[in-house]
C-alpha cells in the first residue's frame, strides 16, 4: 500500500474517533489500524497516541505491555504506568454486561469488552514500581500468590 492509502486510513480513523466514545471497545480495533498507518508514514507520536487509545478502550495485559515496550523514553515509564493503573482501576469498577463474547479464532472481538483483571492491575503497579500496591493485590488474590 502506498503512503497515500495510509493517509486515507488516518483520515478515516480521525472521523471515527470523533464519533465514538474513547471507552467503547471498538475504539481499540480502530486505534490498532491508526497505529499501523501511523507507523507506515513514520508518525511515531500518532502511533504512540493510538497505542494509548487502544489500551484505554481495552485495558488488557497485552496492550499494557505494548505501551510500555514502545515508549522509548524510559523516564516516562513510571508516569505512564501510573496512568495505566488508574485506567485499569476505573475499568474494573465499570458495570459490564452479564454476557460478552470471548475472543476465539472464529470470532472478531473488536466490539467485545476487555478482560482486564486484578492481575493486569498488579502488572501495571509492578511496571511503575508501586511495590506495595502490587503486593496488596497478590496478598488478597489467591491465584497471584
Amino acid at each position: 500500500m502506498d503512503e497515500g492509502k495510509y493517509r486515507d486510513v488516518i483520515a478515516a480513523v480521525e472521523s471515527a474517533r470523533q464519533a465514538l466514545s474513547p471507552d467503547m471497545p471498538i475504539r481499540a480495533a480502530i486505534s490498532d489500524y491508526l497505529r499501523q498507518a501511523a507507523e507506515h508514514v513514520g508518525d511515531e507520536e500518532l502511533a504512540s497516541t493510538a497505542r494509548w487509545e487502544a489500551f484505554y478502550a481495552k485495558p488488557e495485559l497485552s496492550r499494557l505491555l505494548d505501551i510500555w515496550e514502545f515508549t522509548p523514553d524510559e523516564s516516562q515509564h513510571t508516569e505512564l504506568m501510573q496512568r495505566a493503573s488508574e485506567r485499569i482501576k476505573k475499568y474494573l469498577r465499570k458495570k459490564l454486561p452479564s454476557y460478552f463474547p470471548f475472543a476465539s479464532l472464529d470470532h472478531d472481538d473488536g466490539e467485545g469488552y476487555a478482560r482486564a483483571t486484578k492481575s493486569t492491575l498488579a502488572h501495571a503497579y509492578l511496571l511503575c514500581r508501586d511495590w506495595e500496591s502490587a503486593y496488596e493485590i497478590s496478598r488478597t488474590k489467591k491465584e497471584l500468590g
